[in-house]
C-alpha cells in the first residue's frame, strides 16, 4: 500500500528507506512458497537490520551503503538491488551531463564492489575484468530511479559475472524495457600490475596547464559532466590558489597529480569508510583520459570499458596522488589507454589496461 502513494514513496527515498516494490516482493514469495529446499530464493533487505538469522551473516546488506536489497536465488545466482537519488547519493548528485545527474562508472563499481564482498567478503584486491558500460544512467528531472545487479557465479574461484540493468520508460515512442548498463567479472585476491603495462615518457614537447583552469575550459565544451567538490578539490570555494595542480602532457600520455578532496571527509552523504572504493577519487583515473582526449584532439572522449581494472586499496588518507596517462593505440573515433594511480610515495593504488574512450558527438 504505501508504494502506490506518491508522497509515501518519494520520502522514503529521501530517507534512504527504500522500500520493495510489490511485484518483487510477491514474486519472492511465491517462490519460496514453491520451493521448500534450502536453496530456496530468499530476499534480504537493509531493513532487517540486527533480524536476521545468523546464517544470513555473510550476506547482510546493511554493511554497505549501495545495497537496498539482496536476493539470493540460489544454484550460484543472486541479484542485487538499489534505489538511486540524488537525496542519498551525492557523488550522483555532483556528476550532471547537461544539469541531468549522470551515473559516473565508477559508481556502478563500487555497487557491484559491495556486492561482491556482501557475497563473498570484503578481503583482498578488487579486479574487474572485461569492464563494460552500455550506457548512460540518468536521473532525469532529478527522479529516484532503481538498478539491480544480476550474478551468476563464474569458473574462476570466488569470482562473479555481473550485469546492471534497469528499467527504462520513456512516453516518446512508448519504449518500457529493461536495459542493460555495466557488465565485468569481479573478483578479489591478490594481483600484480601486468609487466606490459603501458608508461608515458615525457617529451620535449611537453606542455603543461593548471587544473582549475583546465575545468573551467571543459565546463564550455558540449556534452562534458560538470562536477562538484567530492571529485576535484579544484571545486572546493574553500580551497587556497597554492594548492592548484598542474596537469603536463603531450600527444603520447599525461601526468597529474590529484589531490584527495576535502569535501568527502565532511558530508555525510558520502559514506567513504562504509565504501569498499573511494569512487570519487577512482573517477580521477576516467578523467584522466577524458583530459587527455580533448587536450590532444578537441573532443570529448569517455570509458566505455576496459580489458582490466584492479583497485589494491581504497583511498581515504588526505594527501596527493598521481594519475599516469599512457595512449597505446589510436582508431578513428576511439583512443585506448594504460592507465596508473599512484600515492605520494609512488606505490601503485590502482591501474586500468586498454581502458577505450569512444568520441562523443557534441
Amino acid at each position: 500500500m504505501a508504494w502506490r502513494n506518491d508522497w509515501v514513496r518519494t520520502n522514503a527515498d529521501k530517507s534512504g528507506l527504500h522500500l520493495i516494490p510489490p511485484a518483487h516482493g510477491v514474486a519472492a514469495a511465491l517462490r519460496e512458497l514453491d520451493d521448500a529446499t534450502a536453496s530456496s530464493p530468499t530476499i534480504l533487505h537493509k531493513g532487517l537490520g540486527g533480524m536476521l538469522d545468523r546464517r544470513w551473516s555473510p550476506h547482510r546488506s546493511v554493511a554497505y551503503p549501495l545495497i537496498d536489497r539482496v536476493e539470493i536465488l540460489g544454484d550460484g545466482k543472486a541479484t542485487a538491488h538499489r534505489r538511486f537519488s540524488v537525496e542519498q547519493d551525492e557523488f550522483l548528485n555532483q556528476h550532471r551531463l547537461n544539469r541531468t545527474p549522470l551515473m559516473p562508472g565508477v559508481g556502478f563499481m563500487e555497487f557491484m564492489a559491495e556486492f561482491h564482498a556482501t557475497l563473498d567478503g570484503s578481503a583482498g584486491h578488487r579486479r574487474f575484468r572485461n569492464l563494460s558500460f552500455h550506457d548512460a544512467f540518468k536521473l532525469h528531472r532529478d527522479q529516484a530511479r532503481e538498478a539491480w545487479i544480476e550474478a551468476v557465479r563464474s569458473d574462476e574461484p570466488g569470482s562473479w559475472d555481473m550485469r546492471i540493468l534497469s528499467r527504462f520508460e520513456s512516453r516518446i515512442g512508448g519504449i518500457a524495457q529493461d536495459r542493460d548498463y555495466c557488465a565485468a567479472r569481479v573478483s578479489a585476491g591478490r594481483f600484480d600490475p601486468p609487466g606490459n603495462l603501458g608508461a608515458w615518457i615525457p617529451s620535449g614537447d611537453t606542455a603543461e596547464i593548471a587544473y582549475s583552469r583546465l575545468l573551467s575550459d571543459l565546463d564550455r565544451i558540449p556534452q562534458n559532466v560538470v562536477f562538484g567538490p567530492l571529485f576535484h578539490e579544484s571545486r572546493n570555494p574553500g580551497r587556497k590558489a597554492e594548492d592548484d595542480v598542474v596537469v603536463r602532457w603531450d600527444a603520447r600520455g599525461l601526468r597529474t597529480p590529484c589531490v584527495l578532496p576535502s569535501a568527502q571527509s565532511a558530508n555525510p552523504r558520502y559514506p567513504l569508510e562504509r565504501f569498499v572504493l573511494n569512487p570519487c577519487l577512482l573517477d580521477s583515473i576516467h578523467q584522466a583520459g577524458v583530459i587527455h582526449g580533448v587536450l590532444t584532439t578537441g573532443s570529448v572522449h569517455l570509458p566505455f570499458g576496459a580489458e582490466e581494472f584492479v583497485v589494491l586499496k581504497k583511498q581515504e588518507r588526505p594527501g596527493t596522488y598521481l594519475v599516469e596517462v599512457a595512449l597505446v593505440e589510436r582508431k578513428p573515433d576511439v583512443l585506448v589507454y594504460d592507465i596508473v594511480l599512484r600515492d605520494g610515495s609512488g606505490e601503485v593504488q590502482a591501474w586500468v589496461s586498454r581502458s577505450a574512450y569512444h568520441r562523443i558527438n557534441s
